[in-house]
């Protein structure tokens, strides 16, 4: 990987490591499908000191920075969900049934799947040229608006409602995964659900088939992961489900209608 530093660009040579390789085949598959050229291929180049990525990384700062204060100055008395909205059954069903490799695969699957979706949210923002903009200003709205909800409702999760028999299995397995939940008593909506759909309308949108099948590959994981770990209840996908679409259609086809550079 070569960092130039007077062109502010990052090339990555595919004749190099196979980190590098990796890289390389990602971001030229990203752009084949986006990006229409009747000569060659897309280069194995990505420029990362631009105003529109320095904007999206500085949107992603401030959200980093929402994220580790407002969440942990929570002082309300948790919701321990009741009702039938709030039923753990499916929850302790899937846990009737655990194994070893299923607690190990779905814990880690609920960190890197959400690391992985926001990697291509990022990649799919910064190479829409100015139509960024429309994918920048969906993203930090669904956010602020998940976080808000969660910090009114301060709903607990179904493994940590002492009152439910439901095993704590992702900091059985993987602790350390337990240090980047801030809101511990934010269980609604599901924010690891809620960014894999934003993904996956944005691939839509911006004609990415194979981050589409992706996404929804990956939506499916998370959603056995949620219920598996007790993360959350059913309800709290639901409204994921229902939340993060109505913003983003609002954003790019109300606030944001019309693309000022078309992709394809």
């Amino acid at each position: 990987m070569k960092f130039l530093w007077k062109t502010g660009e990052v090339e990555f040579d595919p004749n190099r490591s196979l980190i590098d390789r990796l890289i390389s085949w990602v971001w030229w598959r990203l752009q084949r499908e986006i990006v229409s050229k009747k000569r060659g291929n897309p280069p194995y180049k990505v420029t990362i000191f631009t105003k529109r990525n320095i904007a999206v990384w500085s949107l992603l700062i401030c959200w980093g920075l929402y994220y580790l204060t407002f969440q942990f100055h929570s002082s309300q008395e948790p919701y321990f969900g009741d009702g039938p909205f709030f039923t753990a059954a499916p929850t302790l069903f899937l846990q009737e049934h655990r194994h070893i490799v299923l607690d190990y695969f779905l814990a880690y699957s609920w960190v890197v799947i959400f690391l992985t979706v926001a990697s291509f949210y990022y990649l799919l923002a910064v190479t829409a040229e100015r139509d960024f903009w429309r994918y920048g200003l969906a993203f930090w709205a669904t956010w602020i608006t998940q976080y808000t909800l969660q910090l009114i409702v301060n709903l607990a999760s179904p493994m940590r409602d002492p009152s439910r028999d439901i095993a704590f299995i992702r900091y059985e397995v993987f602790p350390w995964s337990e240090n980047i939940v801030g809101l511990k008593y934010g269980a609604f909506p599901s924010g690891h659900i809620g960014v894999t759909l934003l993904v996956f309308m944005i691939a839509r949108d911006r004609g990415a088939s194979w981050v589409q099948k992706m996404a929804l590959g990956c939506l499916g994981i998370m959603f056995w992961a949620i219920l598996y770990l007790g993360e959350h209840y059913l309800i709290d996908a639901l409204a994921s489900a229902i939340l993060y679409p109505l913003i983003y259609l609002l954003v790019t086809r109300k606030i944001l209608p019309v693309a000022t550079m078309k992709d394809h």
